[in-house]
């Protein structure tokens, strides 16, 4: 008995609370969580991949996206990997800013938030939107869901580390062993569901890039299990901005496909 009462646990010292501590800024936030905080970009990594190397491309918390500060009538919220923020793509070019310039001429004062990020995965996107949904409000949500073999973990150090299953890190091949198309099916399954459940009471539009070479992995069995009336058609690459991304013209055809969809644009 005595020895129970000498016994005194120091909460500050048990792992998984300071584990929960470091990324609680982007599961329990009231704000939207800094880049820089978070990811592990190389210094410069996101400046060197937009054409205008223009730091104002990116606003307050590193997304190269308007300002979480201020907004419109219209808050539309883009979100995805290195195709949805434009990766070797000038700004201007990208879907989601021609989609909303597009609401715009209809006389809405829209504010275009763009959540895409290089190299992330369809975890990424349902976390986020999980997340900032309730923080940012928005009234439109377009979608880019990505890799079906995409994954993200947290370290010890609580930064998001991608799986990318083309990375040759220790780390990557044991996921790569444990993956296959089945799980990474569940996986995809599971993120959507997620985000078509939070996104309930929004407008809320879907494409699908899931190559950028070859046949799309997974695109007849992933075609089965989401909701047919919120896709806008797959994200055909038309032309490349460089070796892997989308360029302008499969850009202008997905915001093309998002506005015919939206409800927004027929009111």
């Amino acid at each position: 008995m005595s020895m129970m009462r000498q016994t005194q646990w120091n909460l500050k010292d048990c792992t998984m609370l300071r584990f929960f501590d470091m990324i609680s800024d982007i599961l329990i936030s009231t704000d939207v969580p800094h880049v820089d905080k978070v990811y592990s970009y190389r210094k410069n990594a996101l400046l060197d991949a937009i054409p205008s190397r223009n730091q104002s491309e990116f606003n307050e918390k590193g997304y190269r996206s308007d300002s979480f500060l201020h907004c419109g009538d219209v808050r539309v919220l883009s979100i995805g990997c290195s195709d949805v923020f434009g990766y070797s793509l000038d700004k201007q070019d990208r879907f989601s800013d021609v989609f909303c310039n597009k609401l715009s001429a209809q006389g809405h004062q829209v504010t275009n938030w763009n959540l895409g990020l290089p190299g992330k995965s369809n975890d990424y996107i349902a976390r986020t939107i999980a997340s900032t949904k309730t923080i940012l409000k928005p009234d439109i949500v377009l979608v880019s869901f990505t890799r079906i073999l995409r994954r993200e973990w947290f370290s010890d150090s609580g930064k998001c580390v991608d799986h990318i299953y083309k990375h040759k890190s220790e780390a990557s091949e044991s996921l790569n062993a444990l993956s296959n198309y089945n799980q990474n099916i569940l996986n995809f399954y599971l993120n959507y569901k997620l985000v078509e459940s939070v996104l309930s009471d929004v407008e809320f539009m879907f494409t699908l890039s899931l190559n950028t070479n070859g046949e799309p992995v997974g695109l007849p069995d992933i075609l089965r299990i989401v909701d047919a009336n919120k896709y806008v058609g797959y994200f055909d690459l038309l032309d490349r901005a460089d070796e892997h991304h989308p360029g302008r013209l499969s850009n202008l055809q997905l915001a093309d496909n998002f506005f015919q969809k939206s409800n927004k644009a027929k009111q």
